[in-house]
């Protein structure tokens, strides 16, 4: 007998661990993911999220170096757009990681950089 598990998604083998990092720039924030984005982010996303809540200036958030972007990724990002000050989010440059995930969620607009 046969037993199904619930499927779960996993990061490639080979990816480093997820890093995030707060980079004042003049008139805006840079937010920088790496690696995979997933749960293991949470309390160090939590502080960067906090930095950004308390200056209030806008956020651009470079996702290049992604390899991984589950669920938790795209939370992040929509936490990151109420939590940013003036216009929120003004530019995301991201990775095929991000951007797969992005659609799959049926989020077709959030702030692009070309």
């Amino acid at each position: 007998m046969s037993q199904t598990l619930p499927y779960r998604a996993l990061p490639p083998t080979g990816t480093r661990p997820g890093d995030v990092t707060l980079e004042a720039r003049r008139g805006h924030l840079l937010v920088r993911f790496s690696g995979e984005v997933d749960t293991a982010l949470r309390a160090q996303f939590a502080r960067v999220l906090g930095a950004v809540r308390a200056v209030g200036e806008p956020v651009e958030v470079d996702c290049r170096e992604v390899t991984f972007f589950c669920a938790e990724g795209v939370r992040m990002l929509m936490l990151l757009q109420s939590a940013a000050g003036g216009p929120g989010v003004v530019a995301l440059r991201s990775s095929d990681a991000v951007d797969r995930t992005l659609r799959l969620s049926g989020i077709e607009h959030y702030p692009r950089l070309d």
